[in-house]
């Protein structure tokens, strides 16, 4: 034997998929879009249908609801009332009844009152088990969670059919500019091997990261702006979702530059890692920008949306070892990444237009809605008048909207404090000493709310919700 060589090659990988089979672009697309819709279609069966069926069998009737016995009946310790709280009729033996809270009522009139205590309605936060029978296509029935997961699976196909367009796409000024910083790095000789890597298939994959950041952040974006302002931040969340965008291509061009070199796949890992790391930091900083999302939860989402990316990304390449296809592994991929997002952001952001105040303190624990005050007509001002900046009062007069009347040790002023709504974004106001967050406030200064900001007045403890149902 006169010599022996070993020779590495690829016909295609996760960022470069091939046809396989002779199979049409058409075809391909059609099994994606199909593979795509059945997963829409069970994710909102299980969250819309199965999953309510099952909480509302197993938790609720099964811990909640039973039937009378007699009038010395006793459940979780505490003595059943003799008669319904909602009817106001005595309890019969065998009488299907709730015990949801200590206001125990018949199950058919727990129905009839929209599936709440009957005595504080929204107010009583352990009375409240929303499940209609009636009407099982009620969007309410399901967690607020299915909204997110919906739109983000589908963008995940959206990004696969974009990526399939515009990677046929020319762009000869971005090839060339990866061409040329290739050859200026080879000539300064920073690295110990050749740039023997495959050069042509690197030039796409600042596309692929055009596309991906694109499509996410300006889906999260709407998904995380209020209802009522995203006709006003339509085109700010277009130009968020642009600079996004550019950010990902950039981050994918500086990655095809350092994975072209041979000796670069003994730190594939560590590449991968970091790569997407940078790519979830873009998004999510440009999704959550001019929202109430606070720095430390981005963190946590970018965390999250990475390990799903390199999660999903490792088990992929196993299976991609003997398929030579890698669109519908891309389509896989893109879907689960995405689903990373939907988890994350929708429990970090329960963004709503139903805001409201927990109440706490010297009186039962209570929900004051903040939105039917903003939502309402105000007499302040006339019919055709545009109302910017609302505000709620708080304190000890009559004439406030929140009106602390429990206070017996005079803590509290007439006028406290005061929400206030300007362009859509809560602040409360300090008229008086109190403290937000466990730290004193400073007297005028607006402080900005955030879903579970809390502050203190006397005794009084106020936590500001946002609310999805």
């Amino acid at each position: 034997m006169l010599g022996e060589g070993r020779m590495f090659y690829s016909l295609s990988h996760f960022y470069d998929p091939l046809y396989v089979n002779f199979q049409l672009s058409g075809k391909i697309i059609f099994i994606g879009v199909i593979y795509v819709l059945l997963l829409l279609a069970i994710v909102y069966i299980s969250l819309q249908f199965v999953y309510p069926y099952i909480r509302y069998t197993l938790v609720f009737r099964r811990k909640y609801v039973t039937r009378f016995t007699d009038e010395f009946m006793a459940y979780d310790g505490n003595i059943v009332e003799q008669e319904c709280y909602y009817c106001k009729g005595r309890f019969a033996k065998g009488d299907e009844i709730v015990t949801k809270c200590k206001h125990t009522t018949h199950l058919r009139c727990w129905k009839e009152n929209k599936y709440r205590c009957s005595e504080y309605g929204e107010n009583c936060k352990d009375g409240k088990f929303y499940y209609n029978q009636e009407n099982l296509f009620d969007i309410q029935n399901a967690p607020f969670v299915m909204r997110w997961l919906l739109y983000c699976i589908a963008t995940a196909l959206v990004i696969w059919l974009t990526y399939f367009i515009i990677k046929r796409v020319d762009m000869p000024f971005v090839d060339q500019l990866f061409v040329k910083t290739l050859a200026v790095i080879d000539r300064m000789e920073i690295l110990n091997t050749s740039l023997s890597g495959n050069i042509s298939s690197g030039k796409y994959l600042y596309k692929y990261g055009f596309t991906i950041c694109f499509w996410i952040t300006l889906v999260l974006g709407f998904l995380s702006t209020k209802e009522n302002s995203i006709n006003h931040k339509a085109i700010i969340r277009v130009s968020l979702s642009v600079l996004s965008g550019l950010g990902g291509a950039f981050v994918f061009f500086v990655y095809a530059i350092i994975t072209t070199p041979a000796d670069s796949y003994n730190n594939a890992l560590l590449l991968v890692l970091f790569i997407w790391l940078f790519n979830s930091l873009i998004i999510t900083l440009t999704a959550t920008y001019a929202t109430s999302i606070i720095s430390r939860k981005i963190f946590i989402s970018v965390f999250i949306t990475t390990f799903f990316a390199v999660l999903s990304l490792a088990v992929l390449s196993i299976y991609s070892l003997n398929k030579l296809d890698c669109y519908y592994i891309q389509l896989i991929f893109n879907t689960i990444y995405c689903i990373g997002f939907a988890l994350s952001f929708a429990f970090i952001k329960p963004m709503s237009r139903r805001y409201f105040l927990r109440v706490e303190g010297c009186v039962k624990p209570m929900d004051v809605a903040l939105f039917k005050w903003f939502n309402g007509h105000s007499p302040r001002y006339s019919q055709n008048e545009q109302r910017k900046d609302d505000e709620v009062l708080i304190g000890s007069s009559i004439d406030c909207s929140v009106h602390l009347d429990w206070d017996l040790d005079k803590s509290v002023a007439p006028i406290h404090a005061s929400v206030r709504r300007i362009n859509n974004s809560l602040y409360v106001v300090a008229h008086e000493p109190m403290k937000i967050n466990q730290r004193p406030a400073r007297i005028g200064k607006r402080y900005r709310l955030y879903h579970k900001t809390e502050f203190e007045i006397g005794k009084t403890k106020f936590t500001y919700l946002e609310k999805d149902k």
